[in-house]
């Protein structure tokens, strides 16, 4: 059960990783990438297979588990706190994902963890030092955080076990005071040819570590070897050594205490120390005052070396605080338009998805009573930043975390990883979510469109009439968006496209909104009896075919002005099959209120229609030929389709672009 609901977790699988993972097969020892000792799950090794999801807590139910290697992948989300339970844990790679948040504390409980890996991802701040005091921990790899290591007293997290290193950064520990003693400990540390160990960090971030042993590997694992002898017993027989040939053989005698082994028990007499790796007789041909002048000029290159570089860093942090100071005097020129947004509000219109808090959004809602719309299972309300900016914010009908399914909490997660990828002006784009637990809050926040619904300017007398040319840039405008939708790698099809989640902004410029997956959150999947003792398992996505065929219903009603479906004249698809067989007859769908309308256009609305709504999907166009077909006669641009924004707002963008 936690294999299958780890695998509930998984959101794309693009090579058919799971295709043996079958909930009436019991026995998961016969599963690909799982290995078992004793019917018990030892191995689970999912490297370099391009899943895409987020880890569940459920991982950490498997108790036996020794290896999960799960790099290179594209998980996201945070690091499941669950995984401290997996006692018996010794490797976890988590390399090259889109991992967030904190290193949990709680991994510091996996006392049998010897290798932990999270190169290449996105998490943030330290290491706990929970993890830094694990007996067997000898290697450990993460990406560099220079702000919060040096705020915490932590720069290259180097502790030796034997022959095992810890990766982090570069040299800052008792360092974080002085930027040029960090330089010349960073170019001392890549120059000396001298230290055995050497860190090194490639230009992406990947931490890769090189060892250049020599002699000292062997010492080392002499050393290591013996340490180990002694703990097993303190009464074993002295070993002897390598006799050179001239006497009786020397007498290793074992330490009687438990050291650390830091110095060789074995005599070299006869072998010098040559970290440079030559060989004697090249070392004996060397004249000595040779050998102190290349040295002296080894020594003073570094020096001029470590000099001119300082000069170099010096000279870059002087251009880069004058073109700091330069942004600040230019942003303090722009106040009237400075807002009062927080920080984390800032965020959102420029680096991505950030996690709100509930107090911020209750103020922007008015303390959530300015409501839009209520359905089953979703609120919009709208909210209005210090700044004048307007968002919607969407919530869960959901009130309590014990009526919220772990089914809904991962379908809520996935959702915000798709629309987090999704950015496109005739989209409503996803600004950021909320939440929390107590009280309970689930809610994202999109951009806000003044101008209502296109259904209610469709089917409302009261509200302004839309106009033929209105109505087409409406059209090029969803078309542009669902093709940037399904161009996405992975696609991300709709929902539901119909146009009561088209937006209209100021100028009527369209904005699809993906909101009906909230009522898909609430509402029970449709389950085989097998699988209904699976409580994660998600309904079935919607494919880019549904898409294109809502599409032609959603074309078929701009241009009638009718309903989808009405009492009166049943379904708009079969209402609009008497005049859609006869080309003669195609005048007669146009919606009787327009004033005018251009024939050339509506013929090809009309055969693009009949080609979306085909019964057979295999015969459907795809996206991409729609656009084509209906920009060739409608003759408007994605940027003509696109809003026209206010230059309150190019100012906002630019401010908040200059303090990101």
């Amino acid at each position: 059960m936690a294999l299958l609901d780890f695998r509930a977790g998984i959101s794309h699988d693009p090579y058919g990783a799971f295709k043996s993972w079958f909930p009436d097969n019991r026995d998961p020892c016969s599963w690909s990438y799982i290995h078992c000792v004793d019917g018990n799950v030892h191995v689970l090794d999912l490297n370099g297979l391009s899943l895409e999801g987020v880890l569940v807590p459920e991982i950490g139910n498997l108790t036996h588990l020794r290896r999960l290697i799960l790099s290179q992948n594209k998980f996201s989300g945070v690091i499941p706190k669950e995984l401290g339970e997996l006692s018996m844990l010794e490797v976890l790679d988590l390399r090259d994902n889109n991992l967030s948040g904190h290193i949990p504390v709680e991994l510091g409980r996996m006392y049998s963890l010897k290798r932990l890996l999270l190169c290449n991802n996105n998490l943030e701040g330290p290491i706990p030092m929970e993890l830094r005091t694990l007996s067997f921990l000898c290697e450990m790899e993460y990406d560099e955080n220079p702000p919060s290591l040096v705020a915490n007293g932590i720069g290259c997290l180097n502790r030796k076990f034997g022959r095992c290193v810890w990766q982090g950064g570069s040299k800052l520990q008792r360092k974080a005071d002085s930027i040029l003693k960090q330089v010349k400990e960073t170019v001392s540390s890549y120059l000396s040819p001298f230290q055995p160990f050497r860190i090194h960090k490639s230009c992406s971030g990947n931490c890769q570590i090189s060892e250049k042993i020599g002699e000292l590997e062997a010492e080392m694992v002499e050393n290591d070897v013996r340490r180990k002898l002694a703990q097993e017993s303190l009464n074993l027989a002295a070993a002897p050594s390598p006799s050179d040939g001239t006497g009786p053989p020397k007498i290793i005698a074992l330490p009687t205490t438990r050291s650390s082994g830091s110095y060789p028990a074995v005599p070299k007499h006869k072998k010098e120390h040559n970290p440079l790796g030559l060989d004697q007789e090249t070392i004996s041909s060397q004249p000595p005052a040779n050998q102190a002048q290349e040295s002296s000029n080894i020594y003073k290159w570094k020096i001029w070396f470590i000099i001119s570089f300082c000069i170099l860093l010096l000279i870059m942090i002087a251009i880069v605080l004058w073109c700091v100071c330069r942004r600040c005097i230019r942003v303090k020129t722009m106040g009237p338009w400075r807002s009062g947004i927080s920080g984390q509000l800032q965020k959102a219109f420029v680096t991505g998805v950030p996690k709100l808090s509930r107090a911020e959004l209750e103020t922007a809602c008015e303390e959530f009573s300015n409501i839009v719309v209520t359905t089953e299972g979703y609120t919009l309300y709208k909210g209005t930043l210090s700044s004048g900016v307007e968002v919607c914010v969407a919530s869960t009908s959901i009130g309590s975390l014990k009526d919220w399914s772990k089914r809904a909490e991962l379908g809520f997660h996935k959702k915000i990883d798709v629309l987090s990828r999704v950015n496109h002006k005739n989209f409503v784009n996803l600004l950021g979510y909320c939440e929390e637990d107590e009280p309970f809050v689930r809610m994202m926040v999109f951009e806000y469109s003044a101008n209502g619904l296109l259904s209610e300017h469709l089917h409302v007398s009261e509200l302004e009439h839309l106009d033929w040319i209105t109505r087409m840039r409406i059209i090029m405008g969803i078309s542009y968006c669902l093709e940037y939708l399904h161009e996405l790698n992975p696609p991300v099809p709709h929902t539901y496209v119909t146009s009561t989640v088209i937006f209209l902004t100021d100028d009527y410029a369209p904005k699809v909104a993906e909101i009906a997956f909230w009522t898909n959150l609430i509402s029970k999947p449709k389950v085989s009896a097998e699988s209904e003792s699976e409580p994660s398992a998600l309904p079935p996505l919607v494919d880019t075919e549904t898409n294109v065929y809502c599409f032609g219903i959603l074309l078929l009603e701009i241009i009638s002005g009718n309903l989808p479906h009405s009492y009166q004249q049943g379904h708009l698809e079969a209402w609009a099959a008497q005049y859609l067989k006869d080309k003669r007859n195609w005048s007669d769908v146009v919606d009787p209120t327009l004033k005018s309308f251009k024939q050339n256009e509506l013929d090809i609305i009309c055969e693009v229609i009949e080609e979306c709504i085909d019964p057979d999907i295999r015969k459907r166009p795809t996206m991409k030929e729609v656009v084509t077909k209906l920009r060739e006669v409608l003759r408007i641009s994605p940027e003509q389709a696109m809003p026209r924004l206010s230059p309150l707002w190019w100012a906002e963008l630019e401010i908040l672009s200059g303090e990101a």
